[in-house]
């Protein structure tokens, strides 16, 4: 019986895991927001926002579910452990952008590895049953 619930938690992990695949990677998708526009629509106002000589740098905190609250003005930023943070010039341009454990990639379903990873996870587990059925595993360990 533990065989049985080891290798369906092994091939739960496995089918979780490996049914989509990237489109777009996360530094991609950060590229295509250009302008001061751009971000606004995409991720709303900033948490923070802080002007140094002609740049304006905008920090995104994702540490906690975004409400949409008034941009605070800062000198010096929080530096929550999920952030984007991104530096515009004075016409607005994004000029570079830095984040810290959030992952924007696009992934879409991949459904040939879907295909195999379910037919595959069914063939094991009617092996392991059937083996544990008739006892033929009995020397086998995890």
């Amino acid at each position: 019986m533990k065989i049985i619930i080891k290798t369906c938690t092994l091939i739960g992990l496995l089918l979780i895991s490996g049914c989509t695949k990237v489109v777009y990677t996360h530094q991609q998708v950060i590229e295509r927001y250009r302008t001061k526009l751009d971000l606004v629509n995409r991720f709303g106002r900033p948490a923070e926002r802080m002007v140094v000589n002609d740049q304006e740098q905008w920090l995104y905190n994702f540490d906690r579910s975004y409400i949409s609250s008034p941009t605070r003005d800062v000198t010096q930023f929080s530096r929550p452990k999920k952030y984007l943070l991104f530096t515009l010039d004075a016409q607005g341009k994004v000029l570079k952008s830095e984040s810290s454990r959030v992952d924007l990639s696009e992934r879409k379903p991949a459904a040939g590895k879907t295909i195999a990873l379910v037919a595959g996870a069914a063939i094991i587990v009617t092996l392991v049953i059937v083996g544990a059925t008739l006892d033929i595993g009995s020397g086998l360990k995890f």
